[in-house]
């Protein structure tokens, strides 16, 4: 899914990446499965601290929506070509996230409202004309007025 190089690795002080932590000036992504670039602030000695971590697990967000010493306060989803009629690849704040209600908890079938109102599915071949809107329940609401937290 990301393609890195040696070259583009940024060091990082080992105090700021106690679990092994990397980081680089770029990446090439692939992105066949929805990637999310996530703003999170974590509580340190110091004060609130933001980061911003790439990940393609949704759960990732939902285990930290409301943590003590971890909030999620944005998330965005990075897109491919053409997946929201643009030509090139995009990065769209989420508002909400919601999930088919099957029988599973596997988070497979999202479907995400952005802040802008347009309406995306996470997988190419999900396509939300096929979907019953009965069957969907909301599992995250990120809007800014409500405030970020797990349904």
């Amino acid at each position: 899914m990301i393609h890195t190089y040696p070259e583009a690795e940024l060091p990082i002080p080992p105090s700021l990446a106690p679990n092994g932590e990397r980081s680089w000036h770029w990446v090439e992504l692939g992105l066949i499965v929805p990637h999310f670039l996530v703003k999170v602030e974590l509580l340190s000695p110091e004060g609130w601290i933001s980061r911003h971590i790439l990940t393609t697990e949704f759960q990732f967000v939902l285990d930290n929506l409301n943590e003590e010493h971890a909030r999620v306060t944005t998330v965005y989803l990075l897109s491919g070509f053409e997946a929201d009629g643009a030509q090139h690849p995009a990065c769209h704040e989420i508002s909400q996230v919601w999930a088919t209600d099957d029988d599973n908890d596997a988070l497979i079938d999202l479907v995400f409202v952005l802040r802008t109102g347009v309406v995306m599915a996470s997988l190419p071949w999900f396509r939300l004309a096929y979907v019953d809107s009965s069957t969907m329940r909301l599992i995250a609401d990120l809007s800014k007025n409500a405030g970020p937290h797990v349904q």
